[in-house]
């Protein structure tokens, strides 16, 4: 679930052959009526760009999906204009939810990316992009480990 990166993470995803195999569902909840539709009372307690958001996005989509992985984005990748004087240009948060084997309090781990707040718009998307399927891997393979 993503919504700063316009869905580049999942077109990340479906372009590995076999994707299909692993990927279960994307959404794209890009504008805050949709995020504030599929959160609920609970988006009013977490900022757009915040790990709250990310955090309760992963949550949300976890419990509707049952994936055992769920990465969530969100994040603020402008462009600066002299009508938004945001200071999370450049901004994102990423949260891996993964559900447990035995216990039922679904995991969660997060990250920040902060970027230079004048990159434009796709330069943030891409690299929001890069990083969070870069974070994944590292996440999926240190699991992979323990279970050897």
């Amino acid at each position: 679930i993503e919504s700063g990166t316009g869905g580049r993470i999942a077109v990340a995803f479906t372009s590995v052959p076999g994707a299909s195999r692993h990927l279960k569902q994307v959404l794209v909840p890009y504008s805050r009526e949709v995020q504030r539709e599929l959160l609920g009372p609970e988006v009013k307690s977490h900022s757009t760009v915040s790990p709250g958001r990310a955090e309760a996005l992963a949550r949300e989509f976890q419990a509707r999906t049952g994936s055992d992985w769920v990465l969530a984005e969100t994040g603020m990748a402008g462009p600066l204009s002299p009508e938004r004087h945001s200071r999370k240009n450049g901004l994102c948060h990423i949260t891996l939810a993964r559900k447990p084997k035995v216990k039922k309090e679904v995991k969660v781990c997060s990250m920040k990316i902060e970027c230079n707040p004048f990159f434009s718009k796709k330069e943030h998307q891409l690299i929001f992009a890069v990083r969070a399927l870069k974070w994944f891997l590292e996440k999926l393979l240190i699991s992979l480990e323990s279970k050897k």
